[in-house]
């Protein structure tokens, strides 16, 4: 079972980040089926360079997880403009966040962003803004066999 109590984020500062993007409803393994489309894009569009995103648009534990927006999305790396497209773009802002470095395989971001708003905002002196929370991948769960990742969480801050 993955725990965070020793984890120690760093704050930072994201610039705005232009996106592809498919909106899922619901926190559940049919997200993976959003990734296979996305994947399927880059093929199509010969997209090599480009960073995956994924996209918290509620807190889980506010909101049921079935009831969860969460958006799968691509940010294509030399900011093309793709002309043949039937995805929408859309910025995300940028703005000021804790960044949590973790490793886990499926579920743990879930239990991760749970632990990062119900422990460690609470006892960190910030306070979370209405910008959403995102995971960038450098290895993405839902694309490997092993269904492990490798993710930067940023966590949107301001002090309190």
């Amino acid at each position: 079972m993955a725990t965070y109590e020793a984890l120690e984020p760093s704050i930072v500062k994201q610039p705005e980040i232009r996106a592809y993007y498919i909106r899922h409803k619901g926190y559940s393994p049919k997200v993976k089926q959003i990734w296979q489309k996305l994947r399927a894009w880059l093929y199509t569009n010969e997209i090599e360079n480009y960073t995956s995103i994924g996209i918290y648009h509620d807190n889980p534990i506010v909101t049921p997880l079935d009831a969860c927006y969460y958006i799968a999305a691509i940010s294509v790396e030399d900011n093309t403009s793709l002309e043949q497209t039937s995805l929408p773009a859309f910025v995300i802002p940028k703005g000021i966040y804790a960044k949590f470095e973790v490793q886990g395989k499926y579920g743990d971001i879930l239990k991760l962003i749970q632990w990062a708003y119900q422990e460690w905002l609470p006892q960190s002196g910030y306070e979370a803004t209405t910008l959403p929370s995102y995971t960038i991948f450098k290895k993405n769960h839902f694309l490997s066999e092993d269904e492990c990742f490798d993710v930067a969480y940023y966590l949107p801050v301001r002090l309190g």
